[in-house]
This record gives C-alpha cells, sequence and structure tokens, in this order.
C-alpha cells in the first residue's frame, strides 16, 4: 500500500485510467487487510478507491458488499419496462468508477428520485393517500436525521484541528520552512479559522512550543529561530528552535489551528430543512401538486 501511494503521487498526471486502476488495487489491499468489520469511513474515503463497492467493503468489511448491492437491486426491483432500465444500468456504471454515490447529495439524489418515480407508478390512486403520509414522513425523517447527524459532529467536534506535519513534504519559504496544514475533519462541514488574525493555535517541536508571531509579507525572514507564523489560509512557516532543517533532523511538529463552520454547511442545512417542510406540505394537500 505504502509503494502504490508512493507512485499515485503523480500518476495520475501521466495517465489518469492507470491511476484509478492503482487506486482500485490499493483499496483492496486494504480491504484484505482490513478485518472483518473494516477500517471505518473515514479511512476508506480517504484511500479513494474510484469504487462504491470496495469503499463499503473497507469501511465496514464483508458486510460492507451488501450496502451498494442493495442500491443496485433496489434501483432494478421496480423496473417496468425496458424505460426504467437506464437507471440501473447508470447506477451500476457509475458506483463502479466513483466512490462518492451514497456519500454526495449531488449524486445521490437524482437516483433517488428516479426510484422515486418508478414507485409512484406503481400506486394505485386509492392508496394516493396513506402514500402521500408515507413520503413526507419519510422526507421530514430523514431531513431531521441528517440535521441531528450535523448538530452532532459540531458538539463533539473540537475547537481546535490538530495533526502532525509531514516532515518529507516541507519546503523552504521566505528563510524558513513551509508545510501545508492537516485537512480536518468533515472538511465540507468545516474550514480554518482566519488563521492570521487568530491566536488560538500552536506548533510543537519534540512537545516544545514555538512562538507566534504575525505574518508580514514584507519582513526578511519572515520567521526566525523557534517561530512560526501563517503565510496562507493553509499553510505554516516556521524556524526549528536550533535553525536545522525540519526536514532532516527527526524531530516531529504538531500544529493545531482553530477550526469554523462553512457557511456552505448552513446554505445546505436550510436548503434541505426548506426543501422537508414544502415536500411534506405538497404531500398533504397544503400545497397545489400533480397525483
Amino acid at each position: 500500500m505504502q509503494a502504490l501511494g508512493e507512485r499515485l503521487t503523480d500518476e495520475g498526471v501521466r495517465n489518469s485510467i492507470s491511476a484509478r486502476a492503482l487506486f482500485l488495487e490499493r483499496g483492496l489491499l486494504a480491504y484484505r487487510e482490513g478485518g472483518f468489520f473494516g477500517r471505518g469511513l473515514e479511512e476508506a474515503q480517504a484511500l479513494a478507491p474510484h469504487n462504491s463497492f470496495v469503499l463499503f467493503a473497507i469501511a465496514f468489511g464483508h458486510l460492507g458488499w451488501l450496502i451498494p448491492i442493495g442500491l443496485v437491486g433496489f434501483a432494478f426491483c421496480f423496473v417496468r419496462d425496458a424505460r426504467d432500465l437506464p437507471l440501473g444500468v447508470a447506477v451500476l456504471g457509475v458506483m463502479l468508477t466513483s466512490h462518492d454515490v451514497l456519500l454526495t447529495p449531488s449524486l445521490f439524489l437524482p437516483v433517488a428520485l428516479g426510484i422515486g418515480g418508478m414507485l409512484a407508478v406503481k400506486v394505485e390512486p386509492a392508496q394516493n393517500q396513506r402514500t402521500g403520509w408515507s413520503f413526507a414522513a419519510g422526507t421530514v425523517g430523514g431531513a431531521a436525521l441528517f440535521v441531528a447527524g450535523c448538530v452532532a459532529i459540531l458538539a463533539l467536534t473540537p475547537q481546535l484541528s490538530g495533526g502532525r506535519l509531514q516532515n518529507e513534504a516541507m519546503f523552504t519559504s521566505r528563510g524558513g520552512y513551509g508545510a501545508r496544514l492537516p485537512a480536518p475533519s468533515f472538511p465540507g462541514l468545516f474550514h480554518f479559522d482566519d488563521l492570521p488574525a487568530s491566536q488560538a493555535s500552536y506548533l510543537r517541536e519534540d512537545g516544545t512550543p514555538l512562538r507566534r508571531v504575525n505574518w508580514s509579507a514584507h519582513s526578511w525572514p519572515a520567521v526566525r529561530q523557534g517561530e512560526y507564523t501563517f503565510s496562507q489560509r493553509d499553510t505554516v512557516l516556521f524556524a526549528a528552535t536550533d535553525i536545522s532543517d525540519p526536514r532532516q533532523n527527526g524531530r516531529t511538529y504538531e500544529v493545531a489551528v482553530p477550526l469554523a463552520v462553512s457557511a456552505l454547511c448552513f446554505i445546505v442545512l436550510g436548503t434541505i430543512l426548506a426543501w422537508s417542510v414544502a415536500t411534506a406540505a405538497a404531500c398533504r394537500g397544503c400545497l397545489p401538486r400533480a397525483d
């Protein structure tokens, strides 16, 4: 897996098809080494296997295969004639080449609407009232669970995002050394706060804290011995306590930066809530709709 990861560093530049094959091969290796219950969804997503079946197998072990297989079966279950076949074929094709179908609303929502359309045609007129109640309850319940999950993430996630800097990925910059900050968990929900203005951060060298200085584009060097600063939104500049090269001195550097909730998160939550209320109202006859 390590050898494949190193090769994937620039494989996509030369040949994207070859890179996808290597991602898939690395994912299958991770699945075989993950144990019966898998490695968890966060680690599976980071491996990017470009295959939804392999993604859930990595995340949840042998039982994970049932999740994407169940969706494909559901897409074919309500096929009435040849006109309904393209939805199932498209779902299967996309799941074989992408690992985000069940994790990205923009990909999963068209599938859900297509399956819902096939279900709606099979409903008899006498069942419309009961179906309306079921659809309204399912819509509101699903939106409520999604909001509850986001609230739980916000409540349990610490205000500081910490991680270890990769020594081999550091680079020289403005008289010191720079490194990209480790990406926070749930990057669609959180982003780094205003780093140049915030003081709620730290950088430690083998447990010894370095001194924070304010960033100035006109100062040279940007940092001196035992100092650090943030030059961009996701980059930290620093100098070791003894001016040694951090890429070769064998020391560990741990950084923590403050997190803020993305504005896009509130937009998505508001849109989902508005959509669920409007759908429930339409199903109950409060808004004009076609059967």
